[in-house]
C-alpha cells in the first residue's frame, strides 16, 4: 500500500505524558542557558566546560539526572554535577531556569581576561552615554534638533544605560 492512500497517522493519548514533557521542557532550557552563558562569556561552542545544576529538590535533580548523556552532548559538556541546593562555585556565570540554577565555574585567565574585556566595553559605553546625555542636555540642541532626531537620541540613551547595566551585572557575577 503506498503512504500516499494510507490513512493519516492520529496521536495515541496514552502515549502523552505530561510529566515527561515538563522535564524535557526543562532539559531544554538548561541546555539553552548552558549555551546563553557560553555566547555571555564568549566560549567557543566546541569547547568543552564544567557545569553545576542546582535544582531545589532531591526529586528535581533525580528527574533530570537521566538526561545526563544528553545534556553533556549538546551542550559540550565535559564535566556536569547535578544536585538539590548546590553551592554556587567561585567565579562561575550563572543563569536561572524555573527552579534550577546553572553554574559555568570560569578558569581564572578566563576571568582576568572577560574582566578586562568588560571594563574596555563599559568604559566605551560610558563615555558614549556621557556625550549623548550631554547633547540632550544642552537647551540649543533640544531646541534646534527636530524632533525625530532628539527623540533618536534618548532611545539610544536608554539603550546604552541597558547596555551599561548589563555589563555591570556581568562583571559583578565573574568578580
Amino acid at each position: 500500500k503506498s503512504i500516499m492512500l494510507a490513512e493519516w497517522p492520529v496521536a495515541r493519548t496514552e502515549d502523552i505524558s505530561d510529566e515527561t514533557e515538563g522535564t524535557m521542557s526543562l532539559i531544554q532550557g538548561i541546555v539553552k542557558g548552558v549555551r546563553n552563558i557560553r555566547s555571555k562569556m564568549n566560549i567557543a561552542a566546541k569547547e568543552p566546560i564544567r557545569v553545576v545544576i542546582s535544582t531545589s529538590t532531591e526529586d528535581e535533580a533525580a528527574g533530570i539526572t537521566p538526561y545526563e548523556k544528553f545534556m553533556k552532548d549538546t551542550a559540550v559538556i565535559n564535566e556536569l554535577e547535578i544536585g538539590a541546593n548546590l553551592a554556587k562555585p567561585e567565579s562561575a556565570a550563572a543563569e536561572v531556569i524555573d527552579t534550577v540554577q546553572i553554574f559555568v565555574p570560569l578558569s581564572k585567565v578566563l576571568v582576568e581576561v572577560e574582566v578586562k574585556k568588560l571594563k574596555k566595553q563599559l568604559a566605551k559605553k560610558e563615555a558614549f552615554f556621557d556625550r549623548t546625555s550631554g547633547k540632550l542636555r544642552s537647551p540649543s540642541f533640544t531646541e534646534k534638533a527636530p524632533p525625530e532626531v532628539v527623540r533618536r537620541e534618548k532611545e539610544r540613551r536608554e539603550a546604552l544605560l541597558q547596555e551599561i547595566e548589563t555589563i555591570k551585572k556581568n562583571l559583578e557575577s565573574i568578580s
